[in-house]
């Protein structure tokens, strides 16, 4: 501010000097720092599920000044959680990147979300985007005992709550039976009455939003 003038503007790599006059001061050599290192660029962040581990992948370029990227996790897409650290390649040129995180399909959940902290050496940092990742459910069942000759048992284990509609069909494909339960994360134990039945090969077909199953049994 004032009457000054500013002559012999320099520039280098950290900082701008100029030669600014001032009336009340006279002459001096004024200085300011700052970063002339263009930030990293990501390229693309993406996750997907194989079997119960999601593998996330990400590609970078212009690395200069980056020392790592912090893998950061979160249940709700607001609440995020460090699981773990990439080192950075910090030169010129593309970079593909790998993590994986192990065992999330066993957590109970039916989405996850992830994002990148990109940390620079002098400590500063940025974030990624926001990916989320679709955790589908998963029912597998099993019928004991086979052959029966009152009751059998379903073996119903899931990764979360939901619920099961069940038939059973005779050989002619007639639906002779009906019901529903709801079930828990984990194995349950699903008694069927089937004591009224005559002696033959019989079918059950379960059905829930994650699919259908469909198993023999025999009642003697």
């Amino acid at each position: 501010p004032g009457d000054g003038d500013m002559r012999e503007l320099v520039v280098t790599d950290d900082n701008i000097y100029a030669s600014i006059r001032q009336t009340s001061i006279g002459r001096e050599l004024w200085a300011i720092k700052y970063s002339s290192v263009l930030p990293l660029e990501l390229l693309e962040f993406r996750g997907s599920l194989h079997t119960d581990d999601v593998i996330l992948t990400w590609k970078t370029e212009r690395e200069i000044n980056t020392e790592d990227f912090v893998v950061e996790r979160s249940w709700n897409g607001t609440d995020f959680t460090a699981i773990g650290v990439v080192r950075a390649a910090n030169s010129a040129g593309t970079h593909n990147y790998t993590f994986t995180d192990v065992g999330v399909g066993n957590y109970k959940r039916d989405r996850i979300y992830y994002r990148l902290k990109q940390r620079d050496i002098d400590s500063r940092y940025s974030y990624s985007t926001i990916i989320s990742i679709s955790i589908p459910l998963r029912t597998d069942a099993a019928i004991y005992p086979n052959p029966a000759s009152s009751w059998i048992n379903l073996s119903v284990t899931a990764n979360r709550k939901e619920n099961i509609d069940y038939r059973v069909f005779d050989n002619a494909g007639r639906v002779i039976m009906r019901g529903n339960w709801q079930i828990l994360a984990g194995t349950n134990r699903l008694p069927v009455d089937i004591s009224r039945l005559p002696g033959g090969v019989y079918y059950i077909n379960l059905l829930s939003s994650s699919g259908n199953r469909k198993l023999q049994f025999i009642k003697r």
